[in-house]
């Protein structure tokens, strides 16, 4: 963190509409790339999510800004008015923090103005308190300290509780190794080009990589297809669920994929598409995000082979990084050896209602957890297709 003493001072400016928001353009994309944020941080996958996903949400976004007007950082959060427990509370929580499955969320902060964003942010906030009982900041990074440099800026009054959330397993890639070389040495290498190599014999056998917004629409209907037969049996996709779902991804990636954040990659053998796999990309980064399969070519290795040719493609094109986002599935484990643990944070007033809301909810989780000890469940499987 820096030294706040050593930078102007900041204002906040508070958005409270969606034209406002949808104003800040130019200025989130700027603090986007400057901030090196993960690709879920992007403006066109934020605003999507809003329009589509926002429901009865109402902006509430932190700019910080400097004696000149620029904006330094940017904290994009959003009120609703729910329940936590068994109370009715006012909650602040990050936009695109629902239903997508957005990792890595987090302020935007130009490098060097940590401190001072964070301070002129609690202040704010602390300003406006009686306007929310509880922010709520899912799904950030383990190495993140916003939550917590918040807290201490709001000081004694407040408190913070951190829930450790899911693993995303990723690893690092070697730009000097060679695709064919990392796939012999993968833990599924040989069963990799043994299903390929059969795959390659069919009439037909190709797969697609589409990068071209103008192009996108047949593959990602390929992908919905695909991705709802694969879960199908199961009782459809938690992952994507519902039209409104499929309309902020529809719309999500025609912006992205215009500055290069989108690969969607489709599998084809006898005429029809078998796999696909929806990735997004920030940097040096490969994110898988999503996949899709016809359950009919399950016995075939089709989802197997296609992650493959994923990882194959990611090193030709120079990435050194594969995350595969959220999920434990074992399969993950096959390909890369490391992760980033996702964490959730509250913060509250120590009397206020967040807390004795907090403190309910608390009591609320353990009560069904013993409950739920007591009553036989089912267990959902869950693996590479």
């Amino acid at each position: 963190m820096d030294d706040a003493t050593h930078k102007p001072a900041l204002t906040i400016d508070l958005v409270t509409d969606t034209r406002a928001l949808i104003g800040l353009g130019s200025e989130w994309q700027r603090l986007y790339e400057v901030a090196d944020a993960d690709v879920f941080m992007t403006r066109d996958w934020q605003l999507a999510w809003w329009r589509h996903l926002g429901g009865t949400r109402k902006p509430r976004v932190l700019i910080a800004r400097d004696t000149r007007g620029i904006a330094r950082g940017l904290l994009p959060l959003s009120l609703e008015v729910t329940r936590v427990g068994l109370r009715r509370v006012h909650r602040l929580r990050f936009i695109g923090d629902d239903h997508v499955g957005s990792d890595y969320l987090d302020a935007l902060i130009e490098p060097g103005w940590e401190k001072a964003v964070v301070a002129a942010s609690a202040q704010a906030l602390f300003a406006r308190q009686e306007s929310w009982d509880l922010l709520e900041l899912r799904d950030m990074d383990e190495h993140s300290s916003t939550a917590q440099h918040l807290c201490q800026a709001m000081g004694d009054e407040y408190e913070l509780q951190s829930t450790p959330g899911l693993l995303c397993p990723a690893g690092d890639l070697d730009p000097e190794q060679s695709p064919e070389v990392f796939l012999r040495q993968s833990r599924r290498g040989e069963n990799y080009r043994r299903r390929r190599k059969w795959l390659a014999s069919q009439p037909g056998f190709r797969v697609d990589l589409c990068r071209d917004p103008n192009t996108l629409a047949p593959a990602l209907s390929e992908f919905f297809r695909l991705h709802r037969l694969r879960w199908a049996k199961a009782g459809g996709s938690s992952g994507i669920e519902g039209a409104a779902v499929e309309a902020f991804h529809r719309e999500a990636l025609i912006g992205l994929a215009a500055k290069g954040h989108v690969r969607l990659y489709t599998l084809w053998v006898q005429g029809s598409a078998v796999a696909s796999v929806y990735a997004l990309t920030r940097g040096k980064t490969f994110y898988y995000y999503q996949s899709g399969m016809d359950p009919e070519w399950r016995s075939r290795s089709v989802g197997l082979v296609l992650i493959g040719e994923t990882f194959a493609d990611a090193l030709r094109s120079g990435f050194t990084r594969y995350d595969f986002l959220r999920g434990e599935e074992a399969y993950k484990a096959d390909w890369v050896d490391g992760g980033r643990r996702l964490m959730s944070h509250r913060l509250f007033r120590r009397n206020g209602p967040g807390a004795r809301a907090v403190w309910g909810d608390g009591l609320l989780r353990k009560a069904k957890g013993s409950i739920k000890r007591w009553i036989p469940g089912r267990s959902r499987e869950s693996g590479q297709e």
